[in-house]
């Protein structure tokens, strides 16, 4: 008899065990039913804020990135916001020469900077957004000229074209570091090449850092001849080219 009542209680035990497995796996099913269509409806909702900001973002700061899926519109205006750093293309979008090579596309205002070996292996190195000319103002689709130096810290005396374009400006020159400094931390001189001859500031007359522009818009503007970059994006520059970067070559094209 004892042995009987027992194992009865023992079946009891495991009734009971069973039951309560099978409520637990019924309340994880019933738990997933509504958890997971919550959360794919709070996805798709973000999903479609995060499509709304760029959409909104993309209509004030870049023309014609509609025309483009969405994770390239993201991009685009992380470059903007940042000042602009990205990967360049594995294939540069025009020929290259032996050493270094910055590439300025006044079309989607972008730098690119690359190296290809005296074995014609390239190497993408950085690239950056940047503000120059409008691209009709070129003389042609494209425009050779090599470095010829890099003044860091430099004065800046505005042209004729700055004063009118600038009127506000105060007169005479701006030393290095003076918030009106357009030249910014440093200005790389270029001798375009025109013919079979090379001239110093023609068609762009530098590149140049920034100073004295409202940050937040900076590439609301055009500039009067340079191209321009965000300081802290200039020292990266000078700090990936190296010594290099006197003789580089600079392609302007439009």
């Amino acid at each position: 008899m004892p042995l009987t009542q027992s194992r009865t209680k023992f079946g009891r035990w495991v009734m009971l065990a069973l039951k309560g497995l099978v409520l637990a796996l019924l309340s994880f099913a019933f738990w997933i039913s509504f958890s997971l269509p919550a959360q794919a409806a709070e996805s798709r909702v973000m999903s479609r804020q995060l499509g709304d900001f760029i959409v909104h973002q993309t209509q004030q700061q870049r023309e014609g990135c509609l025309d483009t899926q969405l994770d390239e519109c993201w991009e685009t205006i992380s470059q903007e916001i940042e000042g602009g750093r990205f990967t360049p293309p594995e294939i540069p979008p025009r020929p290259l020469v032996t050493g270094l090579n910055l590439l300025v596309d006044t079309a989607s205002k972008k730098l690119l900077l690359y190296h290809q070996d005296e074995k014609g292996i390239v190497s993408p190195i950085e690239g950056w957004v940047v503000v120059t000319v409008q691209p009709h103002q070129l003389h042609a689709d494209a425009v050779e000229g090599y470095i010829k130096s890099v003044d860091k810290n430099p004065w800046w005396c505005p042209t004729k074209s700055a004063r009118l374009k600038y009127p506000e400006l105060p007169p005479g020159c701006f030393e290095p570091g003076h918030e009106l400094n357009a030249m910014g931390v440093a200005k790389i001189l270029i001798d375009w090449k025109v013919g079979a001859e090379l001239r110093p500031s023609w068609v762009t007359r530098h590149i140049h850092g920034t100073g004295g522009y409202d940050a937040e818009n900076f590439l609301a503007d055009e500039t009067l001849g340079c191209v321009r970059l965000l300081n802290d994006e200039l020292l990266n520059l000078l700090s990936l080219s190296g010594p290099a970067i006197k003789g580089a070559r600079v392609l302007l094209y439009r």
